[in-house]
């Protein structure tokens, strides 16, 4: 048997005179809703004139919130509404600025709805947060809440502010509420909330149940596990960030206080369990291994069902300065924690001297595939090549994916990345991202969208200055000339909004109208590998899949698993080979 170093070389060598190889699997592009069309569920003429806080389920429907004109607007201005395209199915209408909805006693009106995009999960659950139209006994303190919208039944208010809480004393009522709203496959939904009551003001989280009861997670004043009597929580850090995995478990990061606890040690990360228990993943104070100082601050975190928690966490202590004060790690409850990537670290798959310097927060999938953006510093970098994108694979070490200043995939000879987004990572392990391009024949900030998969070379999905053919609703395809592409970064686990699907369907905003016309609409981008060799599904086999295949081959990665039985061996590569040459015609 070949080695695999040995068998890799082979490959390469032996594929060199079919390189080029053309295969015609495209992105597809499915239409959700464009201006210009009627809104379902309002009186005819009421049409969509734009769309904002969009978000796609694990099952790949899609909801957002949409502009709107017309008969089914209060005296015919402009108004919002929240609508939901159920799988395979048409677009539904969920909830009306000025339409009625559900409060205790009766009925009101939505004046507003929040800053964040609907959620919604692949059993067709809805979640929305809404601020009421005052009036009739609904003022400041009670006007702000959260409702949920089922398959085949009504609204109905999950929690509103003034509610009294739950799990806390009688007097104590919700004063406050507006995050992201969080809801995991179950139907169960988490938020965090600040109270009030005669004796001050508090806060905490529950998580809402499907059938409407609400439990308690943490709220100020709860005991903290394992410390002296008197020690409890305060307040969360991250009013709006209250990440539930699929288990039921939130994670959040929070303030302590009581007898022993100072500035030193009372911060720290926790996970609620689906049975009420409590543990301590993270603590301020707390060593960092393999490395000088201790832990003392922590960005907001994610998680996943088993257990892995990833998150930013700031350093302090001896030999800690604000050059490698920061780093990504992965920590968990029943491990000790370890680093993914530390400022002032050499840069894996850049020349020596490059280190990292920056860090946006980290994405985390089921299966403890990790993304992240970072900015990089040392000889030679400047502002045009300084942000980047690495991918770690599990209990894997970080590799550069793409770069400011990279060739461009998708257009012309000499363009390049001006500019990387903050990439989302899905739940098979594919990355997407945006970025802007310049170079010859390249409009300024031309902007687009790309995937990676199996850690190929990314993928254009879609671009400004392109022509596109899209499936409606009613089957017919439509034709556009995309002028603007939007794409959400949105984190894509812990049942917040997602903006890529678990099939790896990829959910856009597209303008295609010329100024002053604001034609846009949203639109779901499918692309799929036309053969196992097609590792970054672009619809072309090139030197671009061999190298990703070789590199998850040598790194024990299974995207290079070709033959699907979860072992690499020399079936993959022959395999692989064998895909390769058939091509895709």
């Amino acid at each position: 048997m070949l080695s695999r170093g040995l068998a890799s070389v082979v490959l390469v060598v032996g594929l060199l005179p079919f390189l080029g190889t053309t295969a015609n699997a495209q992105p597809s592009f499915r239409t959700v809703a464009v201006t210009g069309e009627q809104a379902p569920g309002l009186a005819a003429g009421t049409t969509f004139i734009g769309f904002s806080r969009m978000s796609i389920s694990a099952g790949g429907d899609a909801a957002f919130l949409g502009m709107i004109e017309g008969p089914g607007v209060l005296n015919g201005a402009f108004g919002n509404g929240v609508w939901h395209e159920p799988a395979g199915g048409p677009l539904a209408f969920v909830a009306q600025q000025r339409g009625l909805v559900p409060i205790i006693g009766g009925t009101a009106q939505i004046e507003s709805f929040g800053v964040y995009p609907p959620v919604h999960n692949a059993q067709g659950d809805v979640l929305f947060f809404a601020t009421l139209r005052q009036g009739g006994g609904i003022g400041f303190g009670n006007a702000r809440g959260l409702w949920r919208t089922a398959p085949g039944s009504f609204t109905t208010l999950v929690v509103r502010e003034g509610d009294a809480t739950t799990g806390v004393d009688d007097e104590t009522t919700f004063s406050f509420m507006e995050s992201t709203p969080l809801l995991n496959a179950s139907g169960q939904s988490a938020f965090t909330a600040l109270t009030r009551n005669p004796g001050g003001s508090g806060g905490g989280m529950w998580r809402a149940e499907p059938n409407g009861g609400l439990v308690p997670l943490v709220t100020t004043g709860t005991a903290v596990p394992g410390e002296s009597a008197g020690v409890a929580f305060a307040l969360p850090k991250y009013v709006n960030h209250t990440p539930i995995n699929a288990a039921g478990d939130v994670l959040f990061v929070g303030s302590i206080a009581g007898v022993g606890i100072d500035s030193t040690n009372n911060l720290g990360i926790w996970a609620v369990g689906a049975d009420g228990s409590i543990d301590e993943i993270a603590r301020e104070g707390d060593p960092a291994p393999g490395i000088a100082g201790v832990f003392g601050d922590f960005g907001a975190p994610t998680h996943n069902t088993a257990g892995d928690v990833v998150g930013l966490c700031v350093l302090t202590g001896a030999g800690v300065s604000s050059e490698n004060d920061t780093g990504i790690w992965v920590l968990r409850d029943d491990r000790a924690p370890a680093p993914i990537a530390l400022e002032g670290d050499q840069v894996p798959g850049l020349p020596g001297g490059l280190v990292f310097a920056e860090f946006n927060s980290p994405r985390l999938n089921e299966l403890g595939c990790i993304v992240f953006r970072a900015r990089v510093a040392g000889p030679g970098v400047d502002e045009s090549n300084e942000w980047g994108v690495w991918s770690v694979q599990p209990n894997g070490a970080a590799a550069i994916l793409v770069r400011s200043s990279d060739a461009a995939p998708g257009f012309p000879a000499g363009a390049w990345f001006d500019t990387v987004g903050t990439p989302v990572l899905g739940a098979s392990g594919a990355i997407v991202f945006t970025g802007t391009v310049a170079g010859p024949g390249v409009a300024p900030d031309t902007r687009g969208v790309w995937m990676s998969r199996g850690r190929g070379s990314p993928a254009l999905l879609v671009r400004e200055g392109t022509q596109i053919q899209s499936i409606g609703p009613d089957g017919s395809v439509r034709a556009f000339d995309v002028t603007d592409v939007t794409f959400l970064a949105q984190v894509d686990q812990d049942g917040g909004p997602r903006s890529v699907s678990a099939q790896d369907e990829v959910l856009v905003g597209l303008g295609f109208g010329s100024f002053p016309s604001l034609d846009n609409g949203v639109f779901v981008i499918s692309s799929e590998p036309c053969n196992p060799a097609d590792l970054n599904a672009d619809g072309v086999l090139n030197v671009d899949d061999i190298e990703a295949f070789v590199t998850a081959f040598l790194s024990a990665d299974l995207a290079a698993d070709c033959d699907a039985n979860t072992v690499l061996n020399v079936d993959d590569i022959e395999c692989f080979v064998a895909a390769f040459l058939a091509g895709c015609g």
